[in-house]
C-alpha cells in the first residue's frame, strides 16, 4: 500500500487518482498520521447503489432521455431575480 501526505495528494491529486483507478490503495497521513485510505471502488459498485435504491421505490428510473436541446431551449421565468432581491431585503432588514 503506497502512502501520501495530504499536501502530497492535493498537489498531485489526478496523478494519485489515475493511480487508484488502476487498483492502488493509498493510505493518506496527516502529520505522519493515517487518517484515510483512498481505494478503488468495486466494480459496479454505484450502479449496485442505484438498483437498491430503485428496489427500495426511493428512486426511479427516468422513463425516458433528456434531450438536452429541448431543455436549453425552454423559456426562463422573469423572476430569474428573485432569490437575490430576498436574500437582500432579509439582509436589509435586521
Amino acid at each position: 500500500m503506497k502512502t501520501t501526505s495530504v499536501t502530497l495528494l492535493k498537489n498531485n491529486l489526478s496523478a494519485q487518482l489515475k493511480e487508484v483507478a488502476s487498483g492502488e490503495t493509498i493510505l493518506i497521513t496527516d502529520r505522519r498520521k493515517p487518517v484515510a485510505s483512498l481505494q478503488p471502488l468495486a466494480h459496479g459498485a454505484l450502479a449496485d447503489d442505484w438498483s437498491g435504491l430503485s428496489a427500495r421505490g426511493i428512486v426511479s428510473p427516468p422513463k425516458k432521455s433528456l434531450v438536452v436541446g429541448l431543455f436549453l431551449e425552454h423559456p426562463r421565468g422573469e423572476g430569474r431575480n428573485d432569490l437575490t432581491k430576498a436574500i437582500l431585503e432579509e439582509r436589509e432588514a435586521r
